[in-house]
């Protein structure tokens, strides 16, 4: 038979249901924190990609002025120092 100090030698090795009852309330609490993170990182990795098509945009656009500056400068006899 277990005596009261076999028991209380027990409860300070093995979980109890409150010990079980803590550990999913902080298990819930990351699962809040992991889901705010993924949402965030998610919006960032948006953002970026929304700023690289623009950046392509704007690249295509600025090779597109050049060309027509060049062009302009050599119908006008205008020499471009770079």
């Amino acid at each position: 038979m277990l005596t009261d100090k076999d028991i209380d030698k027990l409860t300070s090795v093995l979980a109890t249901k409150n010990d079980l009852k803590e550990l999913v309330e902080d298990v819930s609490s990351l699962k809040e924190v992991v889901q705010g993170l993924t949402t965030a990182v998610d919006g960032l990795a948006k953002v970026i990609d929304d700023l690289r098509i623009e950046y392509s945009a704007i690249k295509m656009q600025l090779s597109r002025h050049e060309e027509w500056i060049k062009e302009i400068a050599k119908k006008t006899g205008v020499k471009l120092k770079f």
